[in-house]
């Protein structure tokens, strides 16, 4: 899931299924604004820096699928 951000970048979640012990591990990344094609989660070791609208922005995102 790809939530975009007002700098042109996004914050991506991608789960990832664990096979032997179950369960879902979570992976969170920060997508720069100038990512190329090949940009993908776990491609650049980026801090990810949280901020209080990134995050309630987020949980209000994950709600939404949630419920759908």
């Amino acid at each position: 899931m790809e939530v975009p951000a007002r700098n042109g970048g996004a914050l991506v979640i991608e789960a990832m299924q664990e096979e032997e012990e179950g369960g879902v591990r979570y992976r969170v990344e920060r997508k720069p604004a100038d990512a190329d094609e090949d940009w993908s989660p776990g491609s650049k070791m980026d801090p990810y820096t949280a901020t209080a609208g990134g995050m309630r922005k987020l949980a209000n995102t994950i709600a939404a699928a949630a419920a759908a």
